[in-house]
Order: C-alpha cells, then sequence, then structure tokens
C-alpha cells in the first residue's frame, strides 16, 4: 500500500516583461487608414444612419436653432459613436464589422457608462476652460493687460492653470473607449486609461497631438470645396457638406487610430486585459509525492 504526501514545489514565473515600444504616429494613422480603406462600407454606414439625418437639420434655421432638437443630435451623435467604437471593437476580436442592427442592438449596452466616463472627462477640462476665460479676458478682452509683457504674463499664467487638464485628458482620456470595449465601469476604465499611460504621458501626448495634425490635413480638400460653396453664397449648403463628410470620414478614423493605441499600450492587439496587473503567482504548488512502499517488519 501507498501513502501520499504533498509537498510544496516552487513556482517558476519569470517577472512581467517590459512594455513595448509604441509605434510612430505616422505608423498608427497609416494603419488607421488602411482599416477604414478596407471596411468603409460598413463603418459609413453606422455613421451615415444618424449623421446625415441630424447633419441635414442644419439646413432649417427653425430646427437648427431649437433647444430641444439640438439635444436630441447630442444625444443621437452619442449614441452612434458608442455603436462605432463597439463595431471596432468586434472588427478587431471577430475580424468582421457587424451590421448596423447589431451595431445599434447590441453597442450602445454600455451607453451609461459611455456617457459617465465622458462627463468625467469634462469636469477635468474645467482648469482649461478657467485658464481660457483668463486669456479671453486679460488678452483678448483687452481688460487690464495694455502692453505686450502683460499680455504674455497673463498667457502664461492662463496656461499654467489650464495645464491640469491637458496632464489629466492624456492620462484618462481613453477611458471612454474602454467602457465599450471592455464593459467596464467608468472608474474602472479610467483607472485602466491611467495606467495604460503611466510613465508614457509624451509619448501619448504627442501621438494624440500628431492625430489632430493628421486629421487637419485629411480635411483639407473638404474645407476647399466647403469655401467653394460659400463663395457661392451657399453657406448653410457648405456647412453641412463639411459636416458630413469629415464625421463620415473624420470620425472613424479617428477612433480606429485611438483603438490602436489602445491596443498597442496594452501591449496584446486581442486587447487591453494584457495590461492589467497580474495576480502574483503562488509561492508553491502542491503536488502529491509517493512514497516507498511501505514494508512489513519481519515477524
Amino acid at each position: 500500500m501507498q501513502k501520499l504526501k504533498f509537498t510544496r514545489k516552487h513556482s517558476s514565473a519569470q517577472p512581467a516583461a517590459p512594455a513595448a515600444k509604441l509605434p510612430k504616429a505616422y505608423q498608427l494613422f497609416r494603419t488607421s487608414l488602411k482599416e477604414f480603406f478596407h471596411n468603409w462600407k460598413p463603418y459609413i454606414k453606422i455613421i451615415a444612419v444618424v449623421a446625415v439625418p441630424t447633419d441635414l437639420v442644419g439646413l432649417s434655421s427653425t430646427l437648427s436653432k431649437d433647444p430641444t432638437t439640438g439635444s436630441y443630435i447630442t444625444l443621437a451623435a452619442i449614441v452612434m459613436n458608442v455603436a462605432l467604437i463597439w463595431g471596432i471593437s468586434q472588427r478587431y476580436q471577430t475580424g468582421k464589422v457587424p451590421n448596423v442592427p447589431h451595431a445599434y442592438y447590441d453597442g450602445p449596452a454600455a451607453l451609461v457608462r459611455y456617457i459617465l466616463a465622458s462627463v468625467s472627462l469634462v469636469v477635468m477640462l474645467i482648469p482649461a476652460a478657467l485658464g481660457g476665460a483668463i486669456y479671453v479676458i486679460g488678452v483678448l478682452g483687452g481688460i487690464g493687460a495694455s502692453s505686450a509683457s502683460e499680455q504674455v504674463l497673463v498667457a502664461l499664467i492662463a496656461f499654467v492653470i489650464g495645464s491640469p487638464s491637458l496632464f489629466l485628458m492624456v492620462r484618462y482620456g481613453l477611458g471612454p473607449i474602454v467602457t465599450v470595449r471592455e464593459g467596464l465601469r467608468p472608474l474602472a476604465a479610467l483607472g485602466y486609461s491611467r495606467r495604460l499611460t503611466l510613465g508614457r504621458f509624451w509619448p501619448v501626448a504627442g501621438r494624440l497631438a500628431l492625430l489632430l495634425v493628421f486629421l487637419m490635413l485629411l480635411s483639407i480638400p473638404v474645407t476647399v470645396i466647403a469655401i467653394v460653396l460659400s463663395i457661392l453664397k451657399q453657406s448653410n449648403l457648405a456647412v453641412v457638406v463639411f459636416e458630413i463628410i469629415t464625421t463620415l470620414t473624420a470620425l472613424p478614423i479617428s477612433n480606429i487610430y485611438l483603438y490602436n493605441l489602445l491596443n498597442e499600450l496594452a501591449g496584446s492587439p486581442g486587447g487591453i486585459k494584457a495590461a492589467t496587473v497580474a495576480e502574483p503567482a503562488p509561492e508553491a504548488a502542491l503536488e502529491p509525492v509517493r512514497d516507498a512502499p511501505l514494508v512489513e517488519p519481519a515477524a
């Protein structure tokens, strides 16, 4: 008969590997453009079902000035963005962009979490709003700061007051996307974003700033068309055309860009879960070890 005894086996867990270097901003943007051009039809369908009707409202001077209509348009735009982000997430997870019904039926399940995370970001912009108000009053308003040196001083003070918003937006700005992608609650999603950008503030800030530059360059042809329509005294039509085309192109490209940046920060193309803090490995594992067979003593 054999007896079982449990002994400890030391774990061979290795320390976590250092975070990989982020791709350049132009590489992220090029990848985003390729993804958009490869699946432009389903992405545009998801956006157009809301963006086109709401932008056409701008042709009516009565509806465009109605506060109630504006509130509905804002809510519709938020739902559209959540559906788009969910569609991008499904594309990266399943290899296929969902159709419009699936995007709008399944995607907005994260709508409340997305809105709360976005509201948190808006609160973080309060220092920037305060700094902007000081700059407008002190420099552009011509109140108090008359000389060039005084205007520079006011601008510097305004920048110092508003700079916390820049820091907070870089650290927590990916939170709303995380709520849709991973189904996390707002505070948990913001915490993920903070951990992902820890020690990477300037690389992330630079890539976010260059995204704005790339989008401005991309909008040059549309801007030219809008200017031509304005010259032809079609100002309302120019605004609507500009809004529709930029929404159908810049919105999906920017969201794909941010999603790719999120993937790179997480260190895993499959999802942000790779960026979570790993559970500590157990100090030892129990495994059964057999003793030598028991020998009965001789009589």
